[in-house]
């Protein structure tokens, strides 16, 4: 159903000619979309699949102090690390040498090791602490895909879908099951480090909003809702003009929302994400 087919069936219902108004049409239809999609409990699912990736070597905390340089080598084909603080690290992999200069709290440095030695200098004047220097035997094309090391790992569902709204269930594994030890931070979820294996997970999310200039595009709706928006949308409309027909109009709606939850149909939408390497 689009915009288009939508204003059809509408007009059809209780209105002669013409809409009073594209705007309260929209809006009209973008508020009965949100009742609908609520009200039906719709839910996507996706599967999100977390390979097992262990540091080679793991330094969970180191503390420089101003003036003494810090030496570490790491027989690793990339690493990661977090610094707080100002300070430098010289980079070597024997071919090569780099100086990376930081200043803040929580500044993230990710680097390949092409000659699978990485040496490392922490240098400078003042204190500073570095967490989590990690290695990997990971070869990869981008820096950005090297994990940071975390007891937890977090996976942000805003970031795989924008419209999320909120979990359905606690995410579980490819049998069914909940994860050990998995907990959930509004609309993250965060699992042990040493997890392996897909994670399926169920959430209720926002519908697209429906554009007034848009009027060919597929409005966001279950098929088996199709038939309640017009009857939503033109109750919504006729309140203010003509109170009785939008309560005829919203009975018909109710009845058949009601319809659907009684037949306990839920409409899922699935996708698969493949996580390269991390979260």
């Amino acid at each position: 159903m689009t915009l288009n087919d939508l204003k059809k069936e509408v007009l059809a219902l209780s209105f002669e000619s013409e809409l009073d108004s594209r705007e309260a049409f929209v809006f009209a239809a973008n508020r009965a979309l949100m009742e609908i999609h609520c009200e039906s409990e719709r839910c996507e699912s996706m599967k999100i699949y977390k390979p097992k990736l262990e540091p080679v070597e793991l330094f969970e905390r180191l503390s420089h102090k101003g003036g003494v340089d810090l030496s570490i080598s790491l027989i690793c084909t990339s690493f990661s690390l977090t610094a707080t603080g100002s300070g430098e690290i010289v980079f070597s992999d024997g071919e090569g040498e780099e100086k990376i200069k930081f200043s803040g709290n929580g500044v993230t440095v990710k680097r390949k090791v092409d000659t699978g030695i990485a040496f490392l200098n922490f240098t400078g004047e003042f204190d500073y602490e570095i967490y989590n220097l990690a290695g990997f035997a990971l070869i990869t094309e981008n820096e950005s895909d090297i994990p940071l090391y975390e007891p937890q790992v977090r996976f942000d569902m805003k970031l795989r879908d924008p419209l999320f709204l909120a979990f359905a269930d606690l995410p579980r594994n490819a049998h069914g099951k909940i994860i050990p030890k998995l907990r959930t931070e509004g609309s993250a979820f965060l699992l042990p480090h040493d997890y392996e294996g897909e994670i399926l997970v169920s959430y209720k999310r926002m519908p697209a909003k429906i554009n007034e200039n848009e009027l060919d595009t597929e409005i966001d709706i279950a098929p088996e809702c199709e038939h309640l928006l017009p009857l939503r949308t033109a109750a919504y409309l006729l309140l203010d003009g003509n109170e009785e027909l939008s309560e005829y109009y919203l009975s018909l709606y109710k009845s058949g929302i009601g319809a659907l939850k009684q037949q306990s149909r839920r409409t899922t939408a699935e996708s698969f994400s493949d996580v390269l390497r991390w979260a």
